[in-house]
């Protein structure tokens, strides 16, 4: 079983690679604009975590993943 520490790394990589995929995707589409909100959202809230900074989320995400 994996520590919440390695789970909530693992959830931020998959997270921003999630984002990354969807940066080219048409505007239009409504579906891929709720999923990017959703990815964001999830991640502002891991970077409420006392270690997201070291972990890499020491950003200000609405900027890096523009909705």
């Amino acid at each position: 079983m994996k520590e919440a520490e390695t789970l909530l790394e693992e959830i931020i990589e998959n997270l921003e690679l999630c984002l990354q995929e969807l940066s080219d995707t048409d505007e239009s589409d409504l579906f891929c604009h709720g999923e990017k909100t959703a990815y964001i959202e999830c991640l502002e809230w891991i970077q409420d975590w006392e270690k997201a900074s070291e972990k890499g989320l020491n950003f200000d995400i609405e900027k890096r993943y523009p909705l």
